[in-house]
């Protein structure tokens, strides 16, 4: 990033900025003739910050063996350094929690923040690359120019943000290059800089998600710390869901097969995190809530997850959406023309149906009409991919009973977005389905209790 570029937002006074006293901290670790008495005593002019010091060492995350009681005692034990950068990342968190942007959901940024450092500190641990205070406290502040873009253009990051709703985390690195010139690593990297953290810290956050460029630089120190904020980023997006999806978790699988990551250490190292995470969510006054372990996970997102049946009368593009299925752990069933497809879903059952519009003997909409006047099938959630997008044809669609409208060429972050969609009507489905049986046999209970009673 440009330094004139940073300089103007700076200027403008629209940046995050850590407190008074988080800023006297940094010119005290910095200058080496300084003494933990004078760290601990900045620290206690701050209750706010020395009570969530104090908290944070008497966390199973630290494990200490004896509770701490004292400012000094945690300024001790958790260094100077990782003083210096949690009184950063805590000013930023408390001071920054709502913000003029109307599509930036700044509480969970938070408690992704928090997810993604215990994360770090577990991959680091584990897998080394820097020591895990400091992989906590910089994967607490790795997306800090997510804030900083919200915060200084929340006009045009709402925009933004609206367009590339459900994209995946390139495309937007991208769209924020082409309206700002920069993205939100870059930025990150250049506050971080300006605040005086490592050099080498603030390289591996620049390059934290250009995963295709670290594998060929080996063990670099960057490198494998960029590496460990991309990995527990993926660890995140997954832990703050409350709901996971398949698709979610082939991701996270493929970003640690990736890095070349051990699958049991992995599941491992997720596992502590979330947990980690929980503890740490009134420390830092994040949301945080129970969750599967990552086996489990797994076992649920099999069991919720439906069967899908592709039909597409064009062979590359029947291919193309099936490979995209399939990589995010979807099993598929395919067709050529509605009849083939309406005979599947009579006879084996499918409640998610993607079909294309056009297509011989029995087209999409022609399909949509007969799955909705068959009888027996159950609710089947139909997703209607077309070559054009104008309002006559939505609303045709949608009249005929689709569930779903996407234009051809299909993206697949996009497609498996609306899935999710989907899945969760089905979901919602089966339990409104499951009550209304639940209701019918309680009133059928009733009507022979008050025949007895009648009697």
């Amino acid at each position: 990033m440009e330094a004139s570029a940073y300089q103007k937002i700076k200027d403008s006074g629209r940046l995050p900025s850590p407190s008074g006293v988080a800023l006297k901290l940094m010119c005290l670790v910095d200058d080496q003739a300084s003494t933990l008495g004078q760290i601990t005593a900045t620290v206690e002019t701050d209750p706010s910050l020395a009570g969530r010091l104090i908290k944070l060492v008497n966390s199973p995350l630290y494990g200490a063996s004896r509770t701490i009681a004292s400012v000094s005692m945690a300024v001790t034990l958790l260094g100077r350094n990782t003083v210096k950068n949690l009184a950063l990342g805590i000013s930023l968190l408390v001071s920054h929690r709502k913000g003029v942007s109307k599509a930036f959901d700044f509480e969970r940024f938070w408690s992704e923040s928090v997810a993604r450092a215990v994360a770090a500190r577990r991959l680091a641990n584990q897998f080394g690359g820097c020591a895990s205070d400091e992989a906590f406290t910089v994967a607490l502040l790795s997306k800090i120019g997510r804030i900083a873009l919200a915060t200084a253009f929340p006009t045009p990051y709402d925009r933004l943000l609206g367009k590339m709703h459900g994209s995946p985390l390139p495309a937007i690195l991208e769209a924020e290059r082409e309206a700002f010139q920069f993205d939100h690593n870059d930025l990150t990297a250049t506050m971080m800089a300006d605040w005086r953290l490592a050099d080498v810290f603030c390289e591996s956050v620049r390059r934290q998600d250009a995963t295709d460029g670290l594998a060929s630089e080996g063990d670099s120190r960057v490198a494998k710390i960029a590496r460990t904020l991309h990995l527990a980023g993926a660890m995140a997006d997954v832990m703050v869901n409350p709901e996971v999806f398949r698709e979610d978790l082939a991701a996270l699988s493929k970003t640690a097969d990736t890095l070349e990551v051990d699958s049991g250490l992995f599941a491992e190292a997720f596992d502590a995190a979330k947990e980690d995470w929980r503890n740490l969510g009134a420390v830092f006054s994040v949301q945080t809530h129970e969750g599967p372990s990552l086996k489990e996970a797994h076992t649920r997102a099999s069991r919720t997850h439906q069967r899908i049946l592709v039909v597409d009368d064009d062979p590359s593009d029947l291919e193309m959406v099936t490979e995209y299925l399939s990589d995010a752990g979807y099993e598929v069933l395919t067709a050529t023309n509605g009849v083939e497809a309406l005979r599947i879903i009579r006879s084996e059952g499918c409640p998610l149906v993607i079909t294309d519009w056009m297509m011989p003997e029995m087209d999409g909409l022609e399909l949509c009409r007969a799955i909705r006047s068959s009888e027996g099938v159950g609710f089947v959630y139909v997703l209607i991919l077309a070559g054009h997008s104008d309002e006559h044809s939505l609303a045709t669609a949608f009249d005929a009973g689709a569930d779903d409208y996407l234009t051809k060429p299909c993206k697949k972050q996009e497609l498996l977005s609306r899935l999710k969609a989907g899945v969760r009507t089905i979901t919602l489905e089966g339990k409104l389905t499951s009550q209304q049986l639940a209701i019918h046999k309680t009133n059928a209970e009733l009507a022979t209790l008050n025949d007895k009673l009648q009697h």
